[in-house]
């Protein structure tokens, strides 16, 4: 029988998976300081940045979402590509659907959850804090 691995050991599999996270975490702080610099931000200290100017949200907002891509996707379609003989990204999930009722189900169950949540919140609000923890929140 042919195995569908080409990393058969699973302590080989995960150091390969943090070398690609590990190396992704630095192409992705790289791409981002560029970014920032190339349009003019210069992030010293988080808190003094003004988050009312379009230019910084906008860029943070890029920021964002390239290093999303960069950390959660490419290492893991990565690591597929390296760990998987063939059929990778049926390993990542991506799959044919099961069965069409439970995508009903979870929209049903999802509905149902409304009340709860608005109950949670409810009881929420009449935790009694400390006056500290008040002053903080209003902070």
């Amino acid at each position: 029988m042919r195995s569908y691995l080409r990393v058969h050991s699973a302590w080989s599999q995960l150091a390969i998976f943090i070398l690609l996270l590990a190396g992704a975490f630095f192409v992705t702080f790289i791409i981002s300081i560029v970014i920032l610099i190339s349009k003019g931000i210069v992030v010293t200290d988080i808190r003094n940045l003004n988050f009312n100017d379009a230019k910084i949200v906008n860029t943070l907002k890029l920021v964002q979402g390239i290093s999303t891509i960069t950390i959660f996707l490419l290492p893991a379609v990565a690591f597929s590509m390296i760990a998987y003989r063939f059929r990778q990204f049926y390993f990542l999930g991506f799959r044919k659907q099961g069965k069409s009722s439970f995508y009903i189900l979870a929209v049903v169950i999802i509905l149902c959850c409304f009340p709860f949540v608005g109950w949670l919140g409810v009881l929420n609000e009449h935790i009694h804090l400390a006056k500290w923890m008040m002053e903080s929140e209003k902070e």
